[in-house]
């Protein structure tokens, strides 16, 4: 059982997940349909790209291939901000089922619904004034 269950939390950490955590939702979003100019267009007509920039990731091509992404310093704020957000989740995520791995490989766990309820009492009746009263 313990070495299914490291296989599917490795299988998952491989993996990319996105979680939405409930109602958050960015103050502009970069992750929309993206917005796609040729490189002409940044000379041709400036203020178009820009106003896409600040809204989100705007492709710019070349001989009609992706060759640069151009946006905002807000939407690269925003973009830099969510990375490290994720990031330091996702490394909260793994260590936290590290610790849930450590516990069942010692035993550390219980079978039951009574069995979780008293084991948790025994746990507050050990913490200062931690009783059920």
């Amino acid at each position: 059982m313990i070495d299914q269950l490291k296989e599917a939390v490795q299988s998952d950490y491989n993996q990319a997940i996105i979680i939405q955590l409930g109602d958050k939702e960015p103050a502009m979003s970069i992750y929309k349909s993206p917005s796609i100019y040729p490189i002409t267009a940044i000379s041709k007509n400036p203020k178009a790209v820009k106003e896409q920039a600040d809204k989100g990731i705007v492709h710019i091509t070349e001989n009609g291939r992706g060759a640069y992404v151009f946006m905002g310093m807000q939407v690269f704020d925003d973009l830099i901000r969510r990375e490290r957000e994720d990031a330091a989740y996702e490394q909260y995520l793994h260590d936290e089922v590290g610790r849930g791995i450590a516990d069942l490989e010692v035993g550390r766990y219980t079978t039951s619904r009574e069995a979780m309820f008293a084991r948790a009492a025994e746990i507050r009746a050990r913490r200062p004034g931690g009783s059920d009263a």
